[in-house]
């Protein structure tokens, strides 16, 4: 590189608006990278590994066929759609089927192991933890549990799948702390039959992982804010049948617990049938009810938060508030003419900054959308971090 080609890159980069502090158009964050964590026959241990085929899966992780079980959801999350996963090791153990404990699966915050393995990763939106299925239920719910509230810390959503040794309903009526607005559950199980893949005879699959697949199908072809259910959005494939057959009773009494059935519909194939939160019980509140409007509101978090460096670089004061007011309109505008929601209002001035935050830097931002379904308003609370804090907020 020529000195006359360094001498104008800087120059293009100490004009750009970025470094001048100016904002910078918000960028849509992703919505469906889905992280796996599970009892794999090789490959590195609690590593976040981004693979985006099952080909690629198997060259890092091993065989489909030695992997049965933990394979059997990465092959249901790509043939519905999904293009990209995070594939985390949770042992080292190479006999399968390994079973994971508790401890294994939830992982440790201090060594980055497990489900905590994701800590250092930027962002993923959905988690799957198929071997918490294995364990006793009060050990289910309790990872679940743990799982969800980590998941809400990272702007994620878990697929909760019900233990394999006690009946759905009679787990969610018995784990109270289960109902968060960050997972939802999906029942039955998937059945492949007898096959090189399933071994010789048929198994069953949790549902979390078309789920995720199909989550990313939908996302990407109309948005996150539109439910991937129903005859249009919730088809489902990859498997031979469903472990059991839900009736119009089942499907009333799930909405009542909030689980989301799996049905097979004449001339639409297997579908899912449900768009509630675990907390979206008949008499949960609208905006914790449906898991489109909760992901929604995450996408729109991620969007905004991932966009803000430049706030930094600025005094609080009502010159900053108008500007970040524009800045967020200028993301928002164009998804209200997508669909994504009926009408929205962005609030950052002197009702949500008071004197004592902006003379410490700090600045409140509030966004409130209305989803096409509730048509209730929903709130997502911003708070950034200024520059030197301004001498005059007034001004």
């Amino acid at each position: 590189m020529t000195i006359r080609s360094v001498v104008l890159l800087i120059l293009s980069l100490i004009t750009s608006p970025a470094f001048a502090g100016y904002p910078v158009p918000i960028v849509a964050a992703p919505t469906s990278i889905t992280a796996f964590v599970d009892a794999y026959i090789r490959g590195p241990v609690n590593t976040p590994t981004s693979i985006t085929s099952v080909k690629q899966f198997e060259s890092v992780f091993g065989s489909l066929g030695d992997n049965r079980e933990p394979g059997r959801q990465i092959v249901l999350f790509f043939a519905n759609g999904g293009t990209q996963a995070l594939v985390i090791r949770a042992t080292d153990q190479s006999v399968m089927p390994a079973r994971l404990t508790l401890q294994q699966i939830i992982g440790d915050a201090h060594s980055h192991t497990g489900m905590h393995a994701l800590d250092n990763v930027p962002i993923f939106n959905l988690l799957v933890l198929r071997p918490l299925t294995n364990l006793h239920h009060a050990d289910a719910a309790e990872g679940y549990v743990e799982a969800m509230h980590y998941a809400n810390d990272r702007r994620a959503f878990v697929l909760v799948d019900p233990p394999t040794d006690e009946s759905v309903t009679d787990w969610l009526k018995g784990q109270h702390e289960l109902r968060q607005t960050s997972g939802a559950v999906f029942y039955p199980y998937l059945v492949m039959l007898k096959g090189s893949f399933s071994g010789t005879l048929a198994a069953q699959a949790p549902a979390s992982g078309a789920v995720a697949g199909k989550f990313a199908q939908v996302d990407q072809k109309s948005g996150v804010w539109t439910a991937a259910a129903g005859p249009v959005n919730g088809e489902i494939t990859g498997f031979d049948k469903l472990s059991a057959d839900i009736t119009d009773a089942d499907v009333d009494k799930f909405e009542h617990l909030a689980i989301n059935p799996l049905r097979n519909v004449m001339l639409h194939g297997y579908l899912i049938y449900g768009t509630r939160t675990l907390a979206g019980s008949e008499e949960a509140s609208s905006d914790a009810r449906f898991l489109f409007v909760k992901r929604t509101a995450q996408f729109l978090e991620n969007s905004i938060q991932s966009g803000a460096h430049w706030i930094s670089l600025e005094p609080s004061n009502p010159k900053l508030w108008s500007e970040i007011r524009v800045w967020i309109d200028q993301f928002l505008a164009p998804l209200k003419k997508r669909g994504a929601f009926l009408n929205y209002v962005i609030v950052c001035d002197f009702s949500n900054n008071p004197a004592t935050d902006a003379s410490q830097g700090r600045v409140n931002v509030t966004v409130e959308f209305a989803p096409v379904e509730p048509t209730t308003f929903v709130q997502i609370h911003l708070t950034f971090q200024s520059a030197a804090p301004s001498a005059n907020p007034t001004r």
